[in-house]
């Protein structure tokens, strides 16, 4: 139908039927010719016009501007706008805000690298900083209110910036469905985001903001190789209450805005981390192929989105027909990497990985205290414009920020901090901080009083610290690991310029006693480990090992550390270098062959000595250390029973070093807790714990186990329960268990909190319970929910929680948990003192018990510590310098390097020094004070029990008759018992130390008679070591001559200075006085005395002995009379005084002397001629050997020996021991007698000549016998 339609209309078409019926063949031949001629035209024309459209028409997509646009949006890097510091407002400024004008104040600006410091004011409004310096009135005159803050001097700093932390994803308290900084789906995320999992309700951000922290960059965590994306923000809550809105500058991805002319392109930020962070994806191999992986991937799409772009730039969209703009959301970040626009945190722990810098990590270390880290990068080095720098600055241009935070300049954000000391100073603590320009801490309405006894012009200059070049060297040379083995100095060691000292007493306050008030420098010498001397002019120090310049410091008791893995373990988290997983009984039965369901084990098992941490700590000044099993770990909950803890001393070679276990079994140590929000083990209820634990404190267990055994010793009070716990509502549940375990065993138990994070809130009832406390961390954090209430302390609370228990009357200690920890020990008794935290409430005494006396009472270790006088700690103003006892530090003095004392029980070779008689004198003395403080301890609990007793006789509803069942409560009738119990030991233990009293008599008299021995012996030997001579001179004075009782206004024969029987302070080196049962040491002044005392010393080193003489029983004097005479003869006489214990030559021919200078006779008759340059000491003790052995008839010498005599001064008489104080030297009638001077004219043997060969062989044959007598 159609070819007939097509056909009709066409020209001709009539006579297409009359060619059907006669056809003409060159008709058709012709039209088949055109028809093929036209086709060909067409054809060839079409061609032409096909081939010229090509080049003149292109394929342009729609969207062609938008990839151009990208495109040329690659080669931009991130960069504020040119103009950001003429802003007049902040991004980030909330209507409504009052301008803040700081007056007077310091400001360390964070410019010119960290040294610029401006005095002047800082003006802040509208969120910015406006005004630095000198600020005219007329730049605020137009505001309607203007808040003024007087600084007083103080410093003003830019907010610290925190470049690594988890707040807002790791939030506090943690809990199982807020913890989102680890992702558990592999080790490559780089598409997951830290804002995505942001908390707005975190409890930690008003913390950090109590610091001084205004920023923080929120990083995911360091469990995958590539976490993910970070975020900056700032700590500041916005009206929107948002995670957006707190973000700092964030990215146009994030909001998909586009960057332009007026807002150029912003940093992004991610997060690495490498090492075995990432154990949980295989080994380091395995993470650096992940690495590899993942930036190829990102190379991959960079490569072809350059390749695309270069096309369309090229105008070739042809060959882009059909091709999409190469992107890829999960690589996109990475891509941007590559490109230069994410600045990147990468977490590592080995040096060879982190170019390190200061920062927080919080919450594994607090960002409350981000400056507390700067602090000790100060103290060990880094100089303080750039421990500043570390935290304000330097993360601020890490981040990409400081055009706007970490410095103050015109125009940068209003994030200011005023603090209330120089921010270097221990203990800083900011007065107020603003955010924006909004007052966040610091508000005078609040009451909160902040920088008290921080007044003093010190607290507002850098503080100093010690140089450690030695140390760099030194860590340059061993590779980071320089040995840490303590010098040891076993003789004399003299301490210069020192300002205070303090020693244990356990009858003073906090059984701390001070014998060197603050105030003019002294010397003190230390012999063998104890304090033999303080004074200006000490005669034992010429002669020292080693001499070091305290430069004004001070000697305290070393630091004691509880309740880290010291000494348990080498590396954290390394299973290879420590005990090994502890069996928890609640949660499955313990090997079958201990025998014990409790599975009780024992530290002291597992201990090793010389680990790096233990050595550090060491050498802070951390000598004693209790460590137990317990092993609580950020993603692990403890075991329920962690063992028998031990106490050691940190810087001891090995386990069989004398004193290096002070006691093998300190405590029984038991963990009541909640699962850890990241532990993937449950915890048994509490419930259950706390009935396991009354089941073992009831007699639950067999006594022929461990369990048994030291569970009932811990119910019946021998050793000390110490329980981990943190909430108050377990804590009161565990009182009421005390009291019933004592009801039922009739016991007084030593219960011990350890962390008691929330013990403040029932701070009465734990004193009343008398029940002690050592706080974990010493700062309070609420990383879980049982540590949620806290007291936080200035500028946040009045309060602490050290303060509140202290005030309620509860023994209080401080600990940590994790073994690196205790280097800083010092430095959280700093926190702890008066000027710190506590606004002036804690004492210097107080705190320094913190980590001493307190720790040793709660743990039930006061004895076993003074055994041997304890451990003290010699400080500069700048560093830890010594200790001994044991122990004082390596190295140069003079800089402030660590140089440690060692001084352990003398060895054969030493037995001249330290006498088998000092050895077992010091032993019973040691053994009379521990009884005297076991009689104590047995009379107060006897006291409670008959307290106790009184209350049940006076109820009604109580029984008298013993009740059934192993189980009974108690009874009048076992209370009665148990108090005659307790008072048979206290009768035994009054008629032991009776017996160890006259034991003591016993022991110090010979002490006395051998060291006149010895004295008598030296006299018959040139000595030509002076200094030695003078040192057993000083040793016989303090022994002989100073008695066991003190009368009224006697001076002390040493020094000359009055004797107080009350006011002696001490040191061993002199006899005790009776009226105070312990050893007491004479306080030495300077005076002129010493110096008389050095003449007569080296007159008795240069006499010439000639012979000897039997002289009376009567006389008490003895003289030292030069060799040289007044006519020249060369010979040395001597006085004729007696001495009954060594046996005197035979007398020789006297020499005639010649005339000498008369003098009168003591009766009044014709004038005496004494010897020239003669010295005389008379010697009055009661104690003295002089008056114990029989009277002796003197010979009558002669007329000529008349011209020695001379009349001594009349003594003093001392009065007898009462009976029931202690006798230090002989207890008979005869042999108290006081010795006077003989005044007759009776005549005395004269000292002759000898011939000097006879004399020299007469020397070598003594210095033989002596020689054979000492190696008997």
């Amino acid at each position: 139908m159609d070819s007939k339609m097509g056909y009709q209309g066409l020209p001709g078409a009539s006579s297409v039927h009359d060619a059907r019926r006669r056809p003409s063949l060159p008709k058709t031949i012709l039209l088949a010719l055109c028809t093929a001629v036209a086709t060909a035209t067409v054809l060839t024309c079409n061609t032409f016009l096909q081939s010229a459209a090509s080049q003149r028409i292109h394929y342009v997509p729609l969207n062609a501007e938008t990839i151009l646009t990208r495109c040329a949006a690659l080669g931009e890097k991130p960069r504020p706008p040119t103009d950001f510091l003429a802003r007049d407002a902040s991004d980030r400024y909330e209507p409504g805000t009052k301008s803040t004008l700081v007056k007077n104040a310091r400001i360390w600006t964070g410019a010119r690298n960290g040294t610029e410091i401006v005095y002047g004011d800082v003006y802040l409004d509208k969120g910015v900083v406006k005004g630095i310096g000198y600020i005219p009135e007329a730049l605020y005159a137009s505001e309607r209110e203007v808040i003024v803050v007087d600084a007083k001097g103080g410093w003003v700093t830019p907010g610290l910036v925190d470049l690594h932390s988890h707040v807002g994803v790791s939030s506090v308290p943690e809990l199982h469905g807020t913890l989102d900084v680890n992702s558990e789906h592999g080790p490559i995320l780089p598409w997951l985001r830290s804002i995505d999992a942001f908390n707005t309700h975190d409890d930690a951000f008003q913390l950090a903001i109590a610091g001084g922290v205004t920023s923080v960059q929120v990083l995911p965590g360091s469990g995958n190789a590539i976490a993910g994306q970070a975020f900056m923000f700032k700590l500041r809550k916005t009206s929107d209450r948002t995670p957006s809105s707190m973000v700092l500058e964030p990215p146009h991805s994030l909001n998909g805005s586009s960057a332009n002319s007026e807002h150029p392109m912003r940093w992004r930020h991610m997060k690495q981390a490498c090492g075995e962070s990432l154990i949980a994806y295989g080994n380091r191999m395995d993470s650096m192929w992940s690495y590899r992986w993942a930036y190829n991937e990102a190379r991959r799409i960079k490569d072809s989105q350059d390749v695309y772009c270069a096309k369309a730039e090229a105008g070739l969209w042809d060959e882009l027909s059909g091709q999409n703009y190469p992107d890829n959301l999960q690589w996109e970040a990475l891509v941007d990497v590559l490109r230069g626009r994410v600045k990147v945190s990468t977490h590592c722990y080995e040096e060879v990985d982190l170019d390190s810098m200061v920062r927080s990590d919080h919450p594994i270390l607090n960002s409350r205290y981000l400056m507390y880290e700067a602090q000790q990068a100060h103290y060990w080095g880094l100089p303080p414009h750039l421990a500043l720098l570390s935290v304000t600055a330097v993360p601020a241009t890490a981040a990409g920020m400081s055009h706007r935070i970490g410095v103050l300049q015109e125009g940068t954000d209003a994030d200011v901090v005023l603090w209330d000391s120089h921010p270097l100073q221990l203990g800083a603590t900011p007065r107020k901080v603003w955010i924006d320009g909004i007052l966040q801490i610091g508000a005078d309405e609040e009451g909160i009083v902040i920088g008290k006894g921080k007044e003093a012009r010190q607290f507002q200059e850098v503080p100093n610290v010690p140089n450690w070049d030695k140390e760099r060297k030194e860590a340059i040379k061993w590779d980071g690991l320089p040995p840490l083995a303590p010098t040891q100095y076993r003789s004399r060691v003299l301490l210069r310029n020192v300002r205070e000292v303090t020693v244990r007493d356990p009858d003073a306050e906090d059984r701390l006693k001070t014998l060197l008030e603050p105030g003019e420098l002294s010397d003190v010498v230390l012999d063998r480990g104890r304090i033999t001397c303080i004074g200006k002019h000490c005669l034992g120090g010429i002669n020292a090992e080693v001499e070091i310049d305290l430069q004004g410091g001070a000697i305290a008791p070393s630091l004691m550390t509880f309740g880290s893995p010291l000494g348990v373990e080498e590396i954290m988290l390394e299973a290879s270098t420590g005990d090994g997983v502890l069996f928890d009984p609640l949660h499955g039965d313990p090997p079958s062959i201990l025998g014990d369901k409790g599975g009780l084990v024992r530290t002291a098992d597992a201990l090793k000595f010389g680990t790096r941490n233990a050595l550090l700590a060491h050498r802070a000044g951390v000598t004693y250390a209790t460590s137990s099993l317990e092993k609580t770990t950020y993603f692990t909950s403890p075991a329920f029973i962690a063992g028998l803890s031990v106490t050691f001393r940190t810087g001891s070679a090995h386990a069989l070093e004398p004193g290096a276990v002070i006691k093998q079994i300190t405590a029984l140590h038991i963990v009541l807790s909640r699962t850890s929000p990241s532990s993937l083990v449950g915890q048994a209820s509490v419930s259950t714990q706390i009935a396991a634990l009354r089941r073992l404190l009831l007699n639950g267990e067999p006594d022929d186990t461990e369990t048994g055994h030291w569970f009932k010793r811990a119910a019946q009070g021998a050793i000390p329960l110490v329980i981990d716990v943190a909430s108050a509502d377990i804590m009161a549940v565990l009182l009421r268990l005390k009291v019933e375990v004592e009801q039922a065993r009739g016991s007084l138990m030593k219960m011990v909190f350890f962390r008691a994070t929330e013990a403040h809130l029932i701070a009465d009832e734990i004193a009343r319970e008398k029940v002690g406390i050592i706080l974990e961390p010493a700062r309070p954090f609420p990383q879980v929910w049982d540590e949620r209430r806290i007291l936080a302390g200035p500028p946040l609370t009045n309060d602490t929680s050290l303060v509140r228990l202290m005030d309620a009357g509860v023994t209080v200690a401080i600990g940590c948990r994790d073994a690196w920890q205790p280097v800083n020990t010092r430095f959280d008794v700093a926190w702890a003192q008066a000027a710190l935290e506590t606004n002036g409430r804690i004492t210097r005494q107080k705190a320094q018990a913190l980590v001493t006396t307190n720790l040793e009472k709660l743990l039930d270790i006061e004895g076993w510590i003074d055994e041997d006088g304890g451990d003290l700690l010699a400080v500069t103003p700048l560093t830890v310098s010594m200790r001994t006892r044991s122990h004082a530090p390596d190295a140069n003095p003079e800089n402030g390097e660590d140089a440690t004392e060692r001084v352990d029980e003398p060895t054969q070779g030493e037995s001249e020094e330290c006498t088998g008689v000092e050895v077992h004198l010091l032993k019973a003395v040691n053994g009379v004070r521990n009884m005297r403080r076991e009689l104590e301890e047995l009379r107060r609990r006897n006291g409670e029990l008959e307290q106790r007793l009184e209350a049940f006789e006076q109820a009604e509803d109580v029984s008298i008759q013993p009740k059934r069942g192993k189980r009974g409560g108690p009874t009048v009738a076992k209370l009665q018992s148990e108090a005659r119990r307790l008072n048979g030991q206290i009768r035994d233990l009054e008629k032991a130390r009776r017996k160890d009293r006259k034991t003591i008599a016993k022991l110090r008299a010979r002490e006395v008679k051998e060291d006149v021995a010895e004295l008598e012996d030296d006299a018959e030997i040139f000595i030509g070591d002076s200094p030695h001579r003078m040192r057993k001179l000083l040793r016989s004075f303090h022994d002989i001559v100073l008695s066991s009782s003190i009368e009224e206004n006697e001076e002390c024969p040493i020094c000359m200075d009055p004797l107080e029987v009350d006011k002696c302070v001490s040191v061993d080196c002199v006899q005790p006085a009776l009226r105070t049962h312990v050893l007491q040491v004479l306080h030495i002044e300077a005076s002129q005395q010493w110096d008389d005392l050095l003449e007569v010393a080296k007159a008795w080193a240069k006499m010439d002995l000639r012979r000897q003489a039997d002289t009376s029983e009567e006389e008490a004097e003895e003289e030292f009379i030069d060799d040289e005479l007044p006519n020249g003869d060369a010979s040395s006489v001597r006085s004729a005084s007696e001495n009954p214990i060594a046996t005197s030559p035979e007398p020789e021919e006297p020499v005639d002397a010649g005339p000498l200078p008369s003098t009168p006779p003591p009766d009044g008759g014709p004038p005496a001629t004494p010897v020239s340059r003669k010295r005389r000491i008379t010697f009055t003790p009661e104690s003295s050997p002089l008056s114990q052995v029989d009277s002796v008839e003197p010979e009558d010498p002669g007329p000529s020996s008349s011209l020695l005599i001379t009349e001594l001064p009349e003594p003093s008489v001392l009065p007898a021991p009462t009976q029931d104080e202690p006798v230090a030297g002989p207890s008979s009638a005869a042999e108290q007698s006081v010795i006077t001077p003989q005044t007759s004219q009776s005549a005395r043997p004269a000292y002759v000549a000898s011939p000097t060969r006879d004399k020299r062989k007469r020397m070598e044959d003594l210095a033989a016998a002596r020689k054979q007598k000492r190696r008997l």
